[in-house]
């Protein structure tokens, strides 16, 4: 998205080398908190399965989860792209129009404007690409568990879970990583670039959530 949407010039201003730094930075950070968060569910899953020698259920599983994750994030920043292209802003609060305006015409204008059977595609075989070879590599080299001693087990898994932890929140000690940190620069176009389209699309649902609440009690106020 970068050199999509920032000019050359920008990009090769040194003035704002920091600023490109800094985005870059708090963006890998962004990146590894929903990294985080997409690998502590089947790693919590995948260990009780293996605790119960569920070998065969353990691959069905990460098959499944492996698909359906990279068709969601695939399909997710796709749209944010695109979403970009068209209103010079990452997902916002507005994408709700397509549901609260005419949802008919929204759908239209989007169907005449872009490739959606070519992005779909392209999200379908962004999402068997990983899975496929998943399953290849445990085809050519069966799952094979180790038998390490408990207090090895148990420490690797408490690292990994204190590190998976650390990740999804982005800070131990202070405030987790929020909206506020992809405030970079001075330049609103590399504060859009830092987030990727999943954080994205979770800070427009928390506008909208905040908006509809603050909506319900301004009514309320006015009924009294």
């Amino acid at each position: 998205m970068v050199k999509s949407f920032i000019d050359t010039d920008l990009l090769q201003d040194p003035q704002n080398y920091r600023s490109f730094s800094r985005m870059w930075r708090m963006g890998y950070r962004y990146d590894a908190k929903i990294s985080a968060i997409i690998i502590a569910v089947p790693f919590i899953i995948g260990s009780v399965l293996i605790a119960f020698s569920l070998y065969p259920a353990t691959i069905s599983f990460f098959s499944f989860y492996i698909f359906l994750i990279s068709l969601l994030f695939t399909g997710i920043n796709i749209g944010n792209y695109f979403y970009f292209k068209t209103y010079k802003s990452y997902y916002n609060i507005f994408m709700f129009g397509i549901v609260e305006d005419d949802t008919k015409a929204v759908l239209n204008n989007i169907w005449e404007d872009y490739p959606i059977i070519k992005l779909l595609v392209l999200t379908i075989l962004a999402a068997i690409f990983p899975t496929s070879i998943f399953i290849y590599i445990l085809s050519q080299r069966p799952l094979v568990i180790e038998n390490y001693s408990t207090l090895i087990t148990i420490t690797f898994g408490l690292i990994s879970l204190i590190y998976l932890a650390y990740a999804a929140r982005g800070y131990f000690f202070t405030h987790p990583l929020a909206k506020m940190h992809a405030q970079v620069s001075s330049l609103s176009i590399i504060n859009q670039m830092v987030p990727n389209g999943i954080i994205a699309m979770k800070w427009a649902f928390e506008d909208r959530k905040r908006d509809i609440q603050f909506s319900a009690v301004d009514k309320n106020r006015v009924q009294n």
